[in-house]
């Protein structure tokens, strides 16, 4: 699956920041990401987002699979990160 990511200037690999995961009832990941990179900016965000899932897609359990695959992978990420810098 393909995500926008948006990292904060002050980004340092090194140090953990929060990550904020963006879902627009549409599929329009993207934009929600857009319109928040002030806030991450300001209070250190890393803003994920995914614009392939959106409300109303052909039935909950894609949807479900769907949410879950987006949460395994930001998670594979954000741990190897984590272990590659520390």
């Amino acid at each position: 699956m393909i995500y926008n990511v948006y990292t904060p200037s002050s980004f340092n690999p090194s140090k953990l920041l929060p990550i904020v995961i963006t879902f627009s009832p549409n599929g329009e990941g993207s934009r929600i990401l857009n319109q928040m990179k002030a806030s991450a900016e300001k209070y250190d965000w890393i803003l994920v987002s995914c614009d392939k899932l959106r409300t109303g897609m052909k039935g909950l359990i894609l949807e479900k699979q769907m949410e879950d695959e987006v949460l395994n992978d930001i998670l594979k990420i954000y741990l190897t990160i984590k272990i590659k810098y520390t």
